[in-house]
C-alpha cells in the first residue's frame, strides 16, 4: 500500500477528517482509493468511515483543510480540471 497522508485535519461535526495522496489503486476496507488526493473522514477516536477522492489528470496537490464549523473546505492547486465525486470543476 503507498499512501502518504498529511498533517492536513479539521474537526467538524463530531468527525475527522485527514487529508493525503496516492501514486498507486490501494483497498481500504471496502473503499478503493484512485491515484490522486483523498480525505479520509474518521470518527472522533480515529476510526475509519470513509474517503472522498479528489482527480485530476494532471496535477493536483491539496495544500489545507479547513471548517467554518457547517462546511468542510479544502483548497491547493490543479492543473486543467478537478473531479470531486461525479462533479467535475
Amino acid at each position: 500500500m503507498n499512501i502518504g497522508l498529511t498533517t492536513l485535519n479539521a474537526y467538524l461535526k463530531k468527525k475527522i477528517y485527514l487529508s493525503g495522496n496516492t501514486n498507486n489503486i490501494n483497498i481500504v476496507g471496502k473503499d478503493t482509493f484512485l491515484r490522486g488526493t483523498f480525505i479520509v473522514e474518521t470518527d472522533t477516536t480515529g476510526k475509519y468511515q470513509k474517503r472522498f477522492i479528489i482527480q485530476s489528470k494532471r496535477f493536483i496537490s491539496n495544500d489545507c483543510l479547513a471548517t467554518d464549523g457547517e462546511h468542510l473546505y479544502f483548497g491547493g492547486a490543479f492543473s486543467d480540471s478537478v473531479t470531486w465525486g461525479k462533479q467535475k470543476v
